[in-house]
């Protein structure tokens, strides 16, 4: 898989920043990159992108997210989705 630019995804994810990130994702994954999930300025986490971001991972086993902010992290954490997520540590 080639290097991919990193998806960035924004203070506030809720459904409204699903669409875009999504289609980010794709795009990688179509072209045939392992995605890059930059997470570093998350705030605040919604349902909507947790269930992209699972799938994405079952999509492309080889996404990474990093950076990962505190209050991402927590969140995913809290809900037990670290490992799922390869998410394995508590801090940005």
């Amino acid at each position: 898989m080639s290097l991919s630019t990193p998806i960035r995804l924004p203070a506030q994810c809720g459904t409204a920043a699903a669409p875009a990130v999504h289609r980010a994702l794709v795009e990688a994954i179509a072209a045939g990159a392992a995605p890059v999930v930059d997470a570093g300025e998350v705030e605040n986490l919604g349902q909507a992108m947790l269930q992209l971001l699972l799938a994405a991972k079952a999509a492309a086993p080889a996404m990474t997210i990093d950076p990962a902010s505190p209050a991402f992290a927590e969140r995913i954490h809290a809900l037990r989705l670290g490992a799922p997520l390869g998410l394995t540590t508590r801090e940005a």
